[in-house]
């Protein structure tokens, strides 16, 4: 159980990461705890002058500008991770007890996948698209 134990704590590391990379953008943003995003109200009669239904209702949608827009993609990106987490660790582990040195090495590059997704989408909304198959691919190989 070495390796799986050490692929456990390679995905800790990960999420811990999340965390750190997330607490750095939210002293920026001012968004104390325990709020965990921003929002900013859009459209309606008001900002867009125009009656057609799609713009006569104000509609919410993430900041995504400036440093609150920063935090909030670095919250996105943590619970992206938490999104997908417990099936990882279950793929994880059942291929693990195979398998344990190669989910290990899966696990460290699922971690730095994890990483490189994590900052890119902190600093923009596009960044994360090259960066999603970095953990993707061992995520997927885990299976």
């Amino acid at each position: 159980l070495g390796w799986l134990h050490a692929a456990w704590c390679v995905v800790y590391l990960a999420r811990c990461y999340h965390n750190i990379n997330s607490n750095g953008a939210r002293a920026g943003a001012r968004v104390g705890r325990p709020d965990q995003h921003v929002y900013k109200i859009h459209g309606g009669v008001n900002d867009d002058k125009k009656n057609d239904d799609t713009t006569s209702s104000p509609y919410i949608f993430l900041e995504n500008e400036g440093p609150v827009g920063k935090f909030n993609r670095a919250q996105r990106a943590t619970f992206h991770m938490d999104e997908s987490g417990a099936f990882v660790v279950t793929s994880m582990l059942l291929a693990g007890f195979v398998m344990p040195k190669l989910v290990y090495i899966l696990s460290a590059c699922y971690f730095l996948g994890r990483l490189e997704f994590a900052n890119a989408y902190t600093q923009s909304l596009e960044g994360r698209q090259d960066k999603m198959v970095l953990y993707v691919f061992p995520e997927a190989l885990m299976i």
